[in-house]
């Protein structure tokens, strides 16, 4: 049995905005981390964000899923916890709604889950941050 993280967002800014943000490698540096990002299916990449205690800031990915401007998925392993992202975008009346999914927890992972959480709580708010600018 495994688990999901969900985080949903609304953001006020055409659909087209933010899936450049979350597409384009330049951009998801300044939100999520550094990282060698190519939007193309079974591109394998790295991102390397701020180290924090328990977690050396190293992410391994591959590409799963690029949908053009509504769904792009990866890998994400991490200390040998291997889990899968999806970011869905839906165009709202007042912009764009963001859901962000990180799922393959298992149940002997309830720290990672929970860092999860932490961490895409911030790098939504530094995305909100970058859509703005």
């Amino acid at each position: 049995m495994t688990s999901t993280m969900t985080l949903t967002r609304d953001y006020p800014f055409p659909q087209d905005r933010v899936w450049r943000a979350i597409s384009t490698g330049a951009l998801i540096a300044e939100w999520l981390a550094p990282n060698d990002f190519q939007p193309t299916l079974g591109h394998r990449f790295t991102m390397r964000a701020q180290p924090m205690p328990n977690w050396d800031g190293v992410i391994e990915a591959e590409v799963l899923a690029v949908e053009p401007p509504i769904h792009l998925a990866y890998t994400w392993v991490t200390l040998g916890v291997v889990t899968e992202v999806s970011l869905r975008l839906e165009a709202t009346a007042s912009g764009t709604r963001l859901t962000v999914e990180q799922a393959g927890f298992r149940e002997d992972q309830p720290r990672n889950f929970t860092g999860a959480r932490f961490g895409w709580t911030r790098f939504l708010d530094r995305l909100a941050t970058l859509l703005e600018a």
